[in-house]
């Protein structure tokens, strides 16, 4: 296999082929009744099992990283930028929402409905949830578990905010380099209760790894049997660390954060050269935004496939069969995308919306 040097999309979809495989197993089984299904590694459950929400500072960091790399080498102007990168958001978002949308009165009943996720309080109220679960809003506006078809999409809001407030993260690592990940962490210690502010350290982490090239400098340090043993101690040690920290309940989203950038960095350096596991992981994070918007309706909401797959007992069973049927249905979804041109006119609606904002400039 070539040799890449260059920490690039194929890259980054490896990361995000791992964070999809933890995000599976940890949603499946993190609060799941022990007595539906046996254990084939103890040790993978009781670090997967409460901890597993590590994925989440995967896409934070690879987000920062993105619109650091786009935004601090090719600089646009924020309106431009920001409408880019909202609408290719709600691009993969929407067509899964229309799916959940329609399913929900035939294979969600009594779990995740119309009447539960939208209803209650009158019609307008009803309007006013469905606006915000469309926006991905449901969450900042509810917070958890109620009035939304998939409480798995409460990303969605963080995912706006990060992309609203980026250019400012990457104002702060032109100013202040790797000072601006020392304030902005510090902000999130200080400022607990403020929404979302305890992911933007990894998303500053981000950032910094963007703008001094961090990936592939760290990659280039070390060669040989040497450097593989020196990498996989390291990794080793971070995960040590992080393990501790979070059973102990020490700031665990920023252990979160290093954790993640860690297996990331050991991914590029290592796992993301072998050949086989490097093509699957690349195959699923190519189809990482479809799998985290459709894993939590079979497993969860879709009450047929969801006792199918818990047939299986065995926990990395159960994971495979949940993985393999979204990512069949994510083969399929982008299958019909394809036939409605789908992406086709969604670029003319981007050069569109991008065409305006440049002459209201």
């Amino acid at each position: 296999m070539e040799q890449q040097d260059t920490f690039d999309r194929r890259a980054t979809n490896v990361c995000k082929g791992i964070a999809i495989c933890i995000m599976i197993y940890y949603h499946a089984f993190g609060a799941s009744d022990l007595t539906t299904f046996q254990q084939v590694f103890p040790v993978l459950f009781r670090v997967l099992g409460p901890y597993g929400n590590v994925c989440v500072p995967f896409f934070v960091i690879l987000t920062g990283y993105g619109l650091g790399l786009q935004y601090l080498h090719s600089p646009t102007p924020y309106p431009q930028m920001i409408g880019k990168r909202l609408l290719r958001l709600y691009q993969s978002y929407w067509p899964v929402f229309l799916i959940g949308f329609v399913a929900a009165p035939f294979l969600s009943r009594g779990k995740m409905d119309w009447t539960i996720a939208f209803g209650g309080d009158g019609l307008l109220q009803a309007i006013q949830r469905f606006l915000l679960n469309l926006l991905g809003l449901s969450h900042y506006a509810y917070g958890d578990g109620v009035y939304t078809l998939n409480q798995t999409w409460w990303y969605m809001s963080l995912a706006l905010f990060l992309i609203l407030f980026l250019p400012l993260l990457c104002w702060l690592w032109k100013q202040w380099k790797w000072g601006g990940l020392l304030f902005v962490t510090a902000a999130a210690m200080l400022l607990p209760d403020l929404r979302y502010l305890a992911y933007f350290p990894a998303a500053m982490l981000g950032v910094c790894l963007a703008g001094c090239n961090g990936f592939q400098a760290l990659h280039r340090m070390g060669k040989g049997v040497l450097g593989l043993l020196i990498r996989i101690l390291a990794v080793l040690a971070i995960l040590a660390a992080w393990y501790k920290l979070r059973q102990h309940g020490i700031y665990p989203v920023l252990a979160d954060s290093f954790a993640a950038w860690g297996i990331c960095q050991f991914s590029f350096d290592v796992i993301g050269r072998i050949p086989v596991i490097h093509t699957v992981l690349a195959f699923l994070g190519k189809h990482s935004a479809n799998l985290f918007y459709l894993h939590s309706f079979v497993y969860c909401y879709w009450i047929s496939t969801a006792d199918f797959v818990f047939q299986f007992h065995y926990d990395l069973l159960i994971w495979a069969v949940i993985l393999l049927l979204t990512l069949a249905l994510s083969l399929t979804l982008e299958w019909l995308k394809r036939v409605i041109h789908y992406h086709a006119i969604m670029s003319n609606l981007e050069h569109r919306l991008l065409s305006q904002l440049q002459n209201a400039k």
